[in-house]
């Protein structure tokens, strides 16, 4: 294979739900620094179609019958089906930090910063 692609079939009902939610509290270290502190959690649920017409090519399976290598998935409860509405897995760890400070080295400067860390494959996923 050379080449693949991706394409989304018209009118079809696929959904993807987003979640999130953090905590934070500030801490004045001095009266010239507050730092952030938190902790954030996101979950991206696998994308899923809402009457079961999603598939996937599995070039690991072999239940073509002719011993060659690569077979559909199907999603959904039929009996050749995965069970599921949806492919891929589910990942509920998707906890990152954030941190963050306020200085302020003289009167009417401020200097601000923020940073909050999301895993590599969330990312992908979105």
């Amino acid at each position: 294979m050379h080449s693949a692609g991706q394409t989304d079939a018209v009118n079809l009902g696929g959904r993807r739900n987003y979640y999130a939610v953090f905590i934070q509290d500030d801490f004045k270290v001095t009266s010239r620094l507050t730092l952030n502190l938190g902790l954030r959690w996101d979950y991206q649920q696998p994308v899923y179609e809402v009457a079961n017409r999603y598939s996937s090519w599995k070039p690991e399976h072999g239940r073509s019958g002719h011993g060659l290598k690569g077979a559909y998935d199907f999603a959904g409860s039929c009996s050749i089906c995965t069970g599921r509405n949806y492919f891929g897995e589910k990942d509920y760890k998707d906890f990152g930090p954030r941190i963050g400070f306020a200085w302020r080295p003289i009167d009417k400067w401020t200097v601000r910063a923020l940073r909050h860390h999301v895993r590599p494959g969330f990312v992908q996923r979105l």
